[in-house]
């Protein structure tokens, strides 16, 4: 299975037959809070993908990352990703590339307290 991200050149909306609820969502956590970030979504397929021009299909290669897995509402999720640059500086890891999340669990069928979201930090060791 491949990992793929649909990045929008002109729009944010998904494409009409995604499934959102296996997305994953790329961001800059390294960027102040004030600066526009890059969100993009990510849907694992197997096989081939074609996608409208108005999209660029990228693969996520294969890498080592610091996870985390934070149970709760999606807004909270802010602190876990401090307890994760904090273990990533307490270890002398160094970021390699965009990090992520990744939604374990459809919120329309679980209760917000008990969704699951993975952080994902690629670092190189």
């Amino acid at each position: 299975m491949r990992i793929v991200f649909l990045t929008p050149i002109r729009s944010h909306a998904l494409p009409a037959k995604a499934d959102a609820s296996a997305c994953v969502t790329s961001k800059m956590a390294s960027a102040p809070e004030t600066a526009p970030r890059l969100h993009e979504v990510a849907l694992p397929i197997s096989g081939n993908i074609t996608v409208g021009p108005e999209y660029k299909v990228k693969t996520v290669d294969e890498c080592k990352v610091v996870s985390y897995i934070y149970k709760g509402p999606y807004p909270d999720v802010g602190p876990a990703w401090k307890v994760v640059f904090e273990y990533i500086d307490r270890k002398g890891l160094k970021v390699a590339g965009n990090c992520r999340e990744l939604y374990l669990n459809d919120p329309k069928e679980t209760p917000e307290t008990d969704l699951l979201t993975e952080i994902q930090v690629p670092v190189e060791v």
